[in-house]
């Protein structure tokens, strides 16, 4: 029988074979909120948040360029012709949207 962890909501979000201090509470393995927990917590389950986070890492990963070579650590022309073209339209998009953001903004603040 596993300990299981919750959290404010009362949602099972771990389990262990052992008691901790923050696995007190000793469900069955039958236990509809234990087998629910494993089956969210399948292999299947994973590949598909690890799929929502790749948008997250894209932007942390650009954000990793650019500061690497603000800091003459990583040179623009170290990457690739096609990595660099790819790094550019990103630069230029991300550029757009802020200026988009910004004219929308502006609007809003007129009375």
């Amino acid at each position: 029988m596993p300990y299981v962890t919750r959290d404010k909501n009362n949602r099972i979000i771990g389990i262990s074979d052992r008691q901790s201090s923050d696995a007190q509470e000793l469900l069955p393995n039958t236990d509809p909120e234990v087998m629910q927990y494993l089956r969210d917590a399948g292999p299947d389950s994973m590949r598909d948040h690890l799929s929502r986070t790749d948008l997250d890492m894209s932007r942390i990963t650009e954000d990793l360029i650019e500061v690497l070579i603000q800091r003459n650590v990583l040179n623009f022309t170290d990457f690739p012709l096609k990595a660099q073209k790819k790094l550019m339209a990103r630069q230029k998009l991300r550029s757009n949207l802020s200026s988009l953001t910004n004219l929308v903004q502006d609007d809003d603040d007129v009375i």
